[in-house]
């Protein structure tokens, strides 16, 4: 997980095929998608955290 959320993570440094599926979040969060993911991104952003 480290190595997917660095500052400059790259594509390179991950081995394909992965063990996990990447998920993207729609930029206006909750209020565009009431999704699982949108709603955890929206609670990394309010508590300070990058999601």
């Amino acid at each position: 997980m480290k190595a997917a959320t660095a500052d400059h993570a790259c594509p390179d440094n991950l081995r394909r095929p992965g063990h996990i599926f990447p998920l993207r979040a729609k930029p206006m969060g909750v209020l565009e998608r009431l999704g699982h993911t949108e709603a955890n991104v929206d609670l990394m952003r309010l508590a300070g955290l990058k999601p």
